[in-house]
Order: structure tokens, then sequence, then C-alpha cells
């Protein structure tokens, strides 16, 4: 039952923002349009993608914050339950959660890292460093395979989003400003190198981890 109702959740909050971004298309198509970009680099790298590219592109910081973390609040509630149920189906087209489910097996057997030594704050904590920019579900997926409880897991890490989200979105709009003293141009040059190292990042990634299954 519960895993029904977190997927519904998760369903409901893509929904609402659905229908937010087609609402603020008819009153503001450009906004709207301005929206599509940052949630489309958010989607290539993550927050650290899409909040530069929003304030780059003049949108408010409170509507980048929403854009970036309301659908990964979603995708978490909705990949928990499934992941819960079909681990192995979901690391054969995720190396990502594959190496991550592995990692987290390891480190639950020699009680190590953040998580095994602090449970839900160690997870909290762990949701903020920059290493966990690859995902939350990730994060939440580690929470699960140290044997943590659903709401342990999933309390620190929707909270580790809003959080994270809020954190860059006051220091990218600070040093963003900075930026455009400088020059005007200076901001989108910043963001098209952010947004480049982390695509870079996860072509390399990508290409160890080929590497790894084709030697073994």
């Amino acid at each position: 039952m519960w895993r029904s109702r977190l997927v519904q959740a998760g369903l409901l909050i893509w929904v609402v923002c659905l229908a937010g971004w087609g609402a603020i298309w008819f009153v503001e198509p450009a906004v709207a349009g301005r929206m599509g970009a940052t949630f489309a680099t958010f989607l290539l790298g993550g927050k650290f993608a899409g909040v530069p590219t929003g304030l780059s592109l003049g949108l408010h910081p409170i509507l980048v914050g929403l854009v970036v973390s309301l659908p990964d609040a979603g995708a978490v509630l909705v990949t928990y339950p499934l992941l819960d149920k079909g681990w192995e189906t979901a690391g054969r087209w995720s190396h990502v959660l594959n190496e991550a489910r592995e990692r987290a097996m390891k480190d639950a057997q020699a009680r190590r890292g953040l998580v095994a030594r602090f449970g839900s704050a160690g997870l909290f904590i762990f949701s903020l460093t920059p290493i966990a920019f690859i995902s939350p579900i990730v994060v939440a997926a580690i929470g699960q395979l140290m044997g943590l409880s659903p709401r342990r897991v999933l309390v620190p890490v929707l909270a580790g989003i809003a959080v994270l989200a809020t954190l860059l979105v006051l220091a990218f709009h600070a040093g963003l400003r900075l930026a455009a003293r400088v020059h005007p141009l200076l901001p989108f040059v910043l963001t098209g190198l952010i947004i480049a190292g982390l695509l870079t990042r996860e072509i390399v990634l990508r290409s160890r981890a080929r590497r790894r299954r084709g030697s073994t």
C-alpha cells in the first residue's frame, strides 16, 4: 500500500510541475521557454548545470530552485518503491545504480561510510556532498541497501534535495552577479564551461564503466 502511495505522490508532483509550466507558457511563453532550457540542462548535468543555466537566462532564483528540485523529489518517490522490488533489473539499464548497489553492499558489510556509521544523518550529509550530484535516486538507493527504513531514507533524501537546491541557487546567484559586473556575457561563458565539464565527466565515467564490464 505504501509503495503505491509513494508512486502516486511522485506522479502528482510531476503532473503539477507540467501543469504549472503549461500555465506559464500561456501567460509568459518566454519564461516558459527559459524554464524548458533550464530543465533540459538539469536532465543532462543535474543541479550543477541547471541552476546556473536558469539564473543566466534571467529566471527568478525561486523558480530556478523549483525547476531543479521538484522533478527530483517526484523521481525519488516514484523510483524508490520500484527499486525496492527490482534492483537487479534496474542495474541492467543503469551502470550508476549498479555500481552504487555494489558499493553500498560492500560498505554495509564493512560498516563503513557516512550512511553505515550515522544512518539517516549520514544519508542527509551524503546527499549534500559534491559527489552525490549524480542523482538523489542513487543516494536513496544506497540508504535502502544499507537496510534503513523507507522513512529514514526518504525524509533525509528529500530534505537534501531542497537544501542542496537552495544552497546552489544562492551560491550561483551571487557568483553570476559578480561575473556579470565584469562582463555581461561572462555568466553565459561560465555556465557553458560548467555544462561542458559535467558532460565530459559523464562521458569519461561511462567509458570507464564499459571498459570494466568488458574486462570481466
